[in-house]
């Protein structure tokens, strides 16, 4: 059971017939029989059309209104001819209103301060095909109205004016336009739910009266004062026009524009929002108004629905400026149309939740949306989005574009939305045109810059953000900065569009624009891809990539009709040259068949991939399909995932281009690659990688050039690989280190690797060969290497080859730098000590002291030489381990230099006496003692020279 209050005035636009009762009821509708109710209140049952009638029937819903004599007929009720009464003076100012059809009305009198009239109504409605005219002074710069009543203005007629005067409408209970309303007016009109206006010197015309006259001003109105409810606008089926140069401004509660067309030409369309207490705030610029929204100022909704046109068009191109809390634009196309000298066509976009653009229509066009479009010499100034969210779904856009015929610069298009972006796509007869974001230039200036900046960013189902040249001009630069994260996801439903971000060139020899990401988490997945291109003669722009935390990029779409990855690339009719691309992230990961290239399948260069990843890069390979493939953007299938810099095109006469690493780990698994191979007749082109430790492992994949790190080449010279590894470099499964030249007389390139150890297990190669040219050069320096060696030709084991088929072999080197076991070992000698030849045979007086010298072999309290007194006590050592002296501890050492003062060798003569000591020692001497000495036991030796 459901309960709705109708508490308000009927009327009857289509009759001159109003009710002028006030209806408080209930409507109960039964669960049994919905198309019956019981209205409390009013006794009786009322019919399916009825239920709808009074259901519906609101200020902001009196088109649905319809046969309101019809239901209450059945109780009776009364009805007043009020037909005197839709356009009525209030009597606080010299209004005077009078009409002789009771269909058109003139306005006449009102009071005049400077260049303002002020006017007061109690009513203001214009019936349908009729008129409201104001007959004012073309002297008159501002009439300002205001009606005191608690109704709703109706406007389903024309409101004229004289001259170029302004009209402001001031009725806070509400304003509707109906289908027939029009605006006949020299000056701008402004419609407004307001309480007041406030002027320059502090005055305020109020809506509110107490029945005396209001205090009036020459000043120019400064600001449209609300209160704490402020009452819709609506617009259903009208079609309102200002005229040149003129602004159009509907500012209210919420408000609606539903099947209507709102047109400045050249002028100024401003919708406001406004749900509660505060002041917008009116400047002027000599004659032209301009409306500011404080940011504190609480917005309400507006929506554009309906098949609805909003748009300025001419010289200068004109303004829309839309300002509330969400706005909604669906099935509805807003935009901007330039022509001529001046510049200046601007669409904004101010929402404090969220901007809605949408399209649920089936027809292919893809012409609902915002636009900024330019056909002229003057620049646009395009489209500005600030919000919390924004999201663009269906059929629908958000597009500058510059015409064939076009001499000034397309527009940017800025989206500020602090939390998040989604773009949801459809499927589309034409690949070029899809849902999302796009500029496009198709004449002489060059194409507007995509800006996005916000939190996280999500592009799935086809959508897009695209910025294109199809012309002699260059394109615009495409620039996403999210501070969370960017989600590029998957294709259209039918696999027709792939969600992603793109520059490129698709006509002529305009310069694409560079493709900019900066955010935390980059997920690329499922055939989606950031693409920088040309299709024709133009450059295509470069790619710079910003991921703080990390990338992924994984896999196909569901058909294979699209691989996921990043390309900056060439197509196969292109002249152009590919651009850079360049990745700054921590973690890397491409899997499941996703790539990065810079390859060409044209006749033009190749750029040079430059990844900086401070801890990892994997590449994981997968294997989906037998064929090799040629371009991302087309219907192919790509074996494995890559790294390529390649050039396609066998007639290309460029090398292939190069690529940069530098990571902490580097792994190249199930057959994926890095590959800078050269299909036509250049040179192969250069892989440098720095990296703490590289993985190859290929995992047994039978694929002759899959899984590993490759710089071939058809016709020219292979390239070069370096490889700069401060731990280990490990291959596996097959795995291939290659510089080959597979055909032609073109030389094998060159392979250098450093790193602290290389093993290679189950037939991983590393090769420079070559067919009829020369091999190449392999130089790897290393502590150690095992697993792998050099052979003349490739075999089943894991092999280092330079070798050419008809030509001559390169070389191969091998440096280790392990260390030898023999260095710092003494050599002993073969043959033990003679102790006879070490021992002197004369102790003659009269020899020098040098020929009685000998040389003792152990210790054991023998003393030095014959001059070193003997001792009586034997030494004993203990047998322990000899200490090792490490690098730290001889760090520690110092080096001294000591300088002995020289000495004259003594004359040795033979022993005369001996002598004891107190401590027992036994001394021989020169001379014989005074006394006779105690025995010692000992036998002399005899010293005799026989």
């Amino acid at each position: 059971m459901s309960w709705i209050i109708i508490a308000g005035n009927f009327y009857s636009l289509g009759s001159c017939y109003n009710l002028i009762i006030r209806i408080s009821a209930k409507i109960s509708q039964q669960d049994s029989q919905p198309e019956l109710a019981i209205v409390s209140g009013i006794p009786g049952i009322l019919r399916e059309r009825q239920i709808k009638t009074l259901r519906n029937f609101t200020f902001m819903n009196w088109y649905c209104a319809v046969s309101i004599a019809g239901i209450f007929s059945i109780y009776n009720l009364t009805f007043a001819h009020t037909c005197d009464a839709q356009i009525a003076a209030d009597g606080t100012l010299p209004t005077i209103v009078k009409s002789r059809d009771r269909l058109n009305f003139t306005i006449n009198g009102g009071s005049q301060v400077g260049g303002n009239l002020f006017h007061s109504f109690s009513q203001f409605s214009v019936p349908t095909g009729g008129s409201a005219n104001f007959n004012n002074n073309l002297s008159i710069q501002n009439i300002i109205s205001r009606v005191t009543s608690m109704e709703p203005s109706l406007i389903d007629g024309r409101i004229r004016t004289l001259g170029k005067a302004n009209l402001f409408l001031i009725n806070p209970n509400g304003i509707i336009f109906g289908s027939h309303a029009k605006l006949d007016i020299g000056g701008s009109f402004f419609a407004t739910t307001a309480n007041s206006i406030k002027f320059a010197d502090g005055k305020e015309f109020h809506t509110s009266t107490d029945g005396n006259s209001p205090l009036l001003t020459v000043s120019v109105p400064m600001g449209l004062q609300y209160g704490s409810k402020s009452s819709s606008i609506e617009v259903n089926g009208a079609n309102l026009t200002t005229s040149k140069y003129q602004m159009l401004a509907l500012i209210g509660g919420n408000l609606t524009i539903n099947n209507s067309k709102l047109i400045a030409n050249s002028g100024h369309i401003e919708l406001g929002g406004v749900a509660d207490s505060g002041m917008v705030e009116l400047s002027w610029i000599g004659s032209q108004p301009k409306l500011s929204y404080p940011q504190d100022l609480t917005r309400a909704n507006i929506l554009i629905s309906n098949n609805s046109l909003v748009t300025t068009s001419g010289s200068g191109g004109g303004i829309i400026q839309l300002t509330g809390k969400n706005l909604t634009i669906e099935n509805s196309r807003i935009s901007t149309f330039t022509l001529g000298e001046i510049s200046g066509a601007n669409l904004l976009l101010n929402a404090s939740d969220a901007v809605i653009v949408k399209s649920d229509r089936t027809t292919q066009t893809f012409t609902d949306g915002l636009f900024a479009e330019n056909n002229g010499s003057g620049d646009s100034l395009g489209i500005t989005i600030n919000t919390n969210k924004l999201r663009v779904e269906g059929e629908a856009r958000i597009s500058t574009v510059t015409l064939p015929n076009s001499l000034g610069k397309g527009g940017d298009i800025t989206i500020n939305a602090a939390d998040t972006i989604e773009l949801s796509g459809v499927d589309s007869l034409d690949e070029a045109v899809a849902t999302g974001l796009v500029t496009d230039t198709f004449g002489h200036g060059a194409g507007g810059n995509l800006t996005v900046n916000t939190g996280k960013l999500t592009v799935k189902n086809g959508a897009q953000l695209s910025a294109a040249t199809l012309s002699n001009a260059k394109g615009g630069n495409l620039t996403v900065n999210a501070t969370k994260s960017v989600e590029l996801l998957g294709v259209s439903p039918a696999d027709i569009l792939a969600s992603g971000l793109y520059t490129s060139v698709q006509e002529g020899s305009g310069q694409a624009g560079d493709l900019i990401v900066n955010t935390r988490q980059l997920i690329i997945s499922d055939g989606a891809q950031i693409f920088s291109g040309t299709l024709a003669a133009g450059n295509g722009g470069n790619i710079i990539i910003n991921a703080s935390n990390y990338i992924n990029v994984n896999g196909v779409s569901p058909i294979k009709r699209y691989t996921g990855g990043v390309f900056s690339s060439g197509d196969i009719h292109s002249t152009g040259d590919a651009g850079n691309l360049t990745i700054n992230t921590n973690d890397l990961t491409v899997q499941n068949g996703a790539k990065i290239s810079v390859g060409t399948e044209g006749l033009g260069k190749v750029g040079t991939i430059n990844i900086n990843a401070n801890n990892l890069i994997q590449l994981l390979g997968n294997r989906l399909a037998e064929n090799e493939p040629l371009d991302p953007a087309t219907d192919v299938t790509f074996i494995f995932s890559s790294l390529f810099a390649n050039v396609l095109n066998i007639n290309n006469k460029n090398d292939a281009g190069n690529v940069e690493i530098n990571t902490g780990k580097f792994l190249v698994q199930a057959g994926a690659r890095v590959s800078v191979d050269n299909e036509g007749l250049g040179k192969g082109g250069n892989i440098n990688i720095n990296a703490n430790s590289i993985l190859l492992d290929n995992a047994g994949n039978s694929l002759h050039d899959a899984g590993g790190i490759q710089a071939t080449t058809k016709s020219g010279e292979g390239g070069n690989i370096t490889l700069q590894i401060k731990d280990i470099l490990l291959m596996r499964n097959g795995s291939k280190i290659t510089t080959d030249a597979t055909g032609g007389n073109g030389n094998g390139g060159n392979i250098t690797i450093s790193a602290n150890l290389l093993a290679s297990a189950e037939n991983s190669d590393i090769t420079a060969n070559a067919i009829q040219g020369q091999g190449g050069n392999v130089q790897i320096t290393t502590q150690g290497i095992f697993g792998i060696e050099f052979r003349q030709q490739l075999t089943t084991q894991s092999d280092i080859t330079a070798s050419s088929q008809f030509g001559l072999n390169g070389a191969v080197e091998i440096k280790t730098l392990a260390v030898d076991p023999s260095k710092g070992i003494v050599i002993l000698p073969v043959q033990p000590n003679d102790a006879s030849s070490l021992i002197t045979q004369g102790c003659g007086q009269n020899q020098p002291s040098q020929s009685s010298r000998f040389v003792v072999t152990g210790r054991g309290g023998l003393p030095q030489n014959p001059e070193v007194a003997l001792g009586s006590d034997t030494v004993l050592e203990d047998i322990q381990t000899v200490p090792i002296l490490t690098n730290s501890d001889r760090s520690g050492l110092i080096a001294t230099s000591i300088n002995l003062p020289s000495q004259t060798a003594n004359e040795i003569v033979e022993a005369q006496g001996l002598v004891i000591t107190p401590q027992g020692e036994m001394l021989l001497t020169a001379k014989a003692p005074a006394t006779t000495p105690h025995s010692s036991g000992l036998n002399s030796a005899s010293c005799s020279s026989n």
